[in-house]
């Protein structure tokens, strides 16, 4: 009885720091945040975070993959609703990408850095999700619109690249095109918004 109470405090523990983690790398990003930022916001401490997560590389890694699934599984009730038009799940799918640039570059980096350096963790998930894409409702109803000819052939990867694309590297791009635009944070914020119809629409275009 000692051992399973230890090991639910234990359980509990890491669930707090991992709480605490998230919050503090999506404020931050891993080069700004500190282990004893994560400690004080869990009511923990280093030496814990160390036990139980070795460093904190590995701990933004955990809280980093966690965060793309949430954002995967998000996604699933868009591509699979039939009650919805091809359409509609395109703009539903832009308004979920800047969701997800809303609560920071971080995840959209981390995303960017992992693929280069080959994270075996990120690739797996990336590829479960690559299978649920291709035979989601979304894809056969481009495939059938194409078919009718309301749309030119394109491949569904393409059409998800495009919002991708057009969304997520505004977000990465920030500091330079913020230097090359000579214009504030909160100005190229409030652009970026502005994009949102507008890069539904251009996807539509590049599809005919």
């Amino acid at each position: 009885m000692v051992k399973r109470q230890a090991d639910i405090q234990s359980i509990e523990t890491a669930e707090r720091i991992l709480r605490a983690a998230r919050e503090v790398f999506v404020k931050k990003g891993i080069d700004c945040a500190r282990l004893h930022e994560i400690a004080a916001l869990s009511g923990t401490s280093q030496g814990l975070i160390i036990y139980h997560f070795r460093n904190k590389d590995k701990l933004y890694q955990l809280v980093m993959l966690e965060e793309l699934s949430v954002f995967f599984r998000m996604n699933v009730p868009i591509l699979s609703d039939r009650s919805t038009s091809l359409e509609r799940k395109i703009e539903l799918m832009v308004e979920r990408y800047f969701a997800m640039a809303d609560r920071g570059p971080h995840l959209s980096m981390f995303i960017l850095n992992e693929m280069l350096k080959g994270h075996s963790g990120l690739k797996n998930q990336i590829k479960k999700q690559r299978n649920m894409l291709h035979r989601s409702v979304m894809a056969d109803q481009l495939r059938e619109a194409i078919k009718v000819g309301k749309y030119r052939y394109i491949n569904f990867s393409e059409v998800l690249i495009n919002i991708i694309g057009l969304t997520i590297f505004p977000i990465i791009a920030a500091p330079v095109m913020q230097t090359a635009g000579g214009i504030s944070e909160e100005e190229y914020h409030r652009k970026l918004f502005d994009r949102r119809k507008r890069v539904y629409e251009w996807v539509l275009v590049m599809m005919r």
